[in-house]
């Protein structure tokens, strides 16, 4: 029994008992990337462990990556902005000590890789997504250097539009282009299942728009939904491509298509202005999915105040539970992610300010009213966007 490690930063499970000496046992020392947390002096609190940082007790608290836009130098503009990735803390927003965080995205080409980029100012853009297998996080915008103006108005063919993967070292690939995507318009969300190939979503006409599917590595890309054309942020959960619009929560086909495949609303989900989202296992009387949080943005659409609508599924149908909003969300939020933590679920949440926005935490034990914190607020002169559990 046990776990031993792979070589190359991850633990992995013995196969057969006995196969596991002592010295091959996860610990800090042998898997620098992912490893089990010991207790006291084998994982101090704060050690990084695969997808958090150990709590030193012995268990890896997952940890969470938020989209940054902008230096801090410069007021936001419609140009092209350097971008970064922050890894923080549920308990309390901070940064996780690592060689290298926040992860700049790159702003030149090298070689096969090209720069990532987003506009300061289309709040659309930036929506990051965990992968379906947990390694990799996945992060659409522009080839173009930070400076470049109108970015979002920029022909694809000129200016392509990027996919980046991101491991949990922290080492990004930027060598997925696509050439006509988005035409002219934004990218706006990107996912991925194991690393292997991209979903992205975004907005554009009849050919451009919609939700896009290209391999890692390659350039072109083919158009797998046209409507909605104007496609907001996507996610995979439990094998299955979902999706936002105005007003509307969709999957995308059966699975993971690569070809045309047909969007469709999920029955019901159709009350708010959304963009992120995560979807969760909670209920083990229901099969699969039955808990659904969507970021809404809005006070339009008869959803009340803006902020964290939740859905639950009783194996037949979707109804909306409540919307977890006020205070600090404003007028509503933009992007969500969190896990199931034995009865209660922890999200993390970023609102829809355009600039100066924050992270707030909530508490979700499906009895009493959520609980909000405020555990974050971006710099001045930068905007946070897409939100994701980091990668193991």
């Amino acid at each position: 029994g046990g776990k031993v490690c792979d070589g190359a930063g991850a633990c992995v499970a013995c196969v057969v008992d006995g196969d596991c000496p002592p010295a091959g046992e996860c610990h800090v020392a042998t898997c620098g990337v992912d490893h089990d947390c010991g207790v006291g002096a084998n994982s101090p609190a704060g050690t990084a462990c695969g997808g958090g940082v150990c709590d030193g007790n012995g268990t890896c608290v997952p940890t969470f990556v938020v989209v940054r836009v902008g230096t801090g130098t410069g007021t936001l503009n419609t140009a092209a902005t350097a971008v970064f990735l922050e890894e923080r803390t549920f308990a309390d927003g901070s940064l996780v000590t690592k060689a290298v965080n926040p992860i700049p995205m790159p702003v030149a080409a090298s070689g096969e890789h090209q720069p990532l980029t987003l506009s300061g100012t289309t709040v659309s853009q930036g929506g990051m997504t965990l992968s379906g297998d947990g390694h990799y996080l996945a992060l659409g915008g522009f080839a173009a250097t930070p400076g470049t103006s109108t970015v979002t108005g920029t022909s694809t063919a000129t200016v392509n539009r990027v996919l980046a993967r991101i491991d949990a070292a922290g080492v990004v690939d930027t060598t997925t282009r696509l050439t006509a995507a988005f035409n002219t318009d934004s990218i706006r969300g990107a996912a991925t299942q194991d690393g292997t190939g991209f979903w992205a979503s975004g907005t554009g006409n009849a050919s451009s728009g919609g939700v896009h599917y290209i391999a890692f590595g390659t350039s072109g890309g083919t158009q797998v939904a046209a409507s909605p054309n104007g496609a907001r942020w996507i996610g995979i959960f439990g094998g299955q491509l979902y999706g936002t619009a105005n007003d509307n929560f969709f999957t995308v086909g059966t699975g993971l298509p690569t070809t045309t495949a047909t969007a469709t609303t999920v029955p019901g989900i159709t009350d708010g202005s959304y963009y992120g989202f995560v979807a969760l296992d909670v209920d083990a009387n229901v099969a699969g999915i039955d808990r659904i949080y969507i970021a809404d943005d809005s006070n339009s659409g008869g959803a009340g105040t803006g902020g964290i609508q939740k859905w639950v599924y009783d194996g037949t149908t979707w109804t909306r539970a409540l919307t977890i909003g006020g205070a600090p969300f404003g007028s509503g939020a933009r992007s969500v992610t969190g896990w199931v933590d034995g009865t209660v679920v922890r999200l993390v949440a970023v609102s829809d300010a355009n600039s100066a926005n924050v992270v707030a935490s909530i508490v979700d034990d499906g009895v009493n009213p959520p609980t909000v914190t405020t555990i974050h607020t971006a710099a001045t002169n930068t905007v946070l966007r897409g939100i994701a559990l980091s990668p193991r």
